[in-house]
C-alpha cells in the first residue's frame, strides 16, 4: 500500500524519492522493504511514460476528486495535462483484474466530459512492472 500512496501523493519524480527517504526514516519501512520499492521505483521509471508523467513542471491532479451525482465521488490517483492530451493514470500492486479496467475506464469516461483535449487511460502495474495503455479518446475539438 505504501507504494501506491507515494506514487500518487509525489509531484514529481524528485519529491518521490523524497518521500520514500521520509517514510525510511520515519520507520513505516524496514531496510529491505526500503531497497525493494527503491528498485520497483526504478524498475518503473525506465519507462518513458512514467517520465513524462513525473516531470518537473507538468501540471497534475493527484487523487482529484470527481463527483458523480447519485454514485458520490471518483477519485482517479493521477491525472496528466500533457500539452496534446490528458492521461488518467491508476496505480495498482496486485495482481491485473478485470474490475481494473473498468475503473480506469470510468475515470476516462468522466474525464473526458469536462477537458476538450483527447484522453488516454493507463494502468500501471507495480510488481511486475506492466503499463497498460487502454482506450485512447482522439477526438475532442471545440469546434465539433
Amino acid at each position: 500500500m505504501l507504494v501506491h500512496e507515494l506514487l500518487e501523493t509525489a509531484q514529481d519524480q524528485q519529491e518521490l524519492q523524497h518521500l520514500l527517504q521520509r517514510a525510511r526514516f520515519a520507520g513505516r519501512l524496514t531496510e529491505a522493504e526500503f531497497q525493494l520499492i527503491a528498485q520497483q521505483f526504478e524498475a518503473l521509471f525506465q519507462e518513458e511514460l512514467m517520465r513524462s508523467w513525473y516531470a518537473p513542471g507538468r501540471k497534475v491532479l493527484r487523487e482529484q476528486g470527481i463527483y458523480v451525482p447519485e454514485k458520490g465521488q471518483r477519485r482517479p490517483d493521477r491525472i496528466v495535462f500533457l500539452p496534446d492530451a490528458v492521461h488518467v493514470i491508476d496505480f495498482k500492486t496486485g495482481e491485473p483484474r478485470r474490475q481494473d479496467r473498468e475503473q480506469v475506464l470510468a475515470y476516462q469516461a468522466l474525464v473526458e466530459q469536462l477537458q476538450d483535449l483527447p484522453v488516454q487511460a493507463f494502468l500501471v502495474y507495480v510488481d511486475p512492472v506492466q503499463l497498460v495503455a487502454l482506450g485512447g479518446n482522439q477526438r475532442k475539438n471545440s469546434s465539433q
